[in-house]
């Protein structure tokens, strides 16, 4: 007994991978073949995933571009009416200076007028021209 243990060789690898195959074979290959159907439905997934993700930058950076353009737009129209108004206060207030010196001037030529006429004294002179210059401070 002890010979046939000797010259037994030990199973070689090629038959532990049939008896493998035999037993689990059928199963073995189940499982490849749905990990390699899973593996490859992930990576579809994946690479969906980033084409939307890079659609969604390119929609975002697209809006974001029309958004500073009207912007601008709001900016520059808006400095432009400022600009406007500036101007349209600017002639109000020179028409409304030169309505006032004329009105001063007329008045001025009234109170000379009326001083003459009536040759007033000194003190009524002096009165007027009081209330002349508190008119202009007004």
């Amino acid at each position: 007994m002890a010979d046939k243990k000797t010259n037994q060789a030990p199973p070689s690898q090629d038959s532990v991978d049939q008896i493998r195959d035999i037993l689990f074979g059928q199963h073995l290959r189940e499982f490849q073949q749905r990990f390699a159907s899973l593996e490859s439905q992930m990576k579809d997934k994946i690479d969906q995933l980033g084409n939307t993700i890079e659609q969604l930058n390119a929609h975002l950076e697209e809006r974001l571009e029309k958004l500073d353009h009207t912007l601008r737009n709001d900016q520059h129209n808006t400095a432009n009416e400022l600009a406007a108004e500036i101007q349209q206060l600017e002639k109000k207030l020179s028409r409304k200076i030169t309505e006032t010196e004329a009105d001063l001037c007329q008045q001025i030529d009234t109170r000379i007028h009326q001083l003459d006429d009536s040759k007033t004294s000194r003190n009524e002179l002096a009165g007027l021209l009081r209330q002349l210059a508190a008119k202009l401070d007004d």
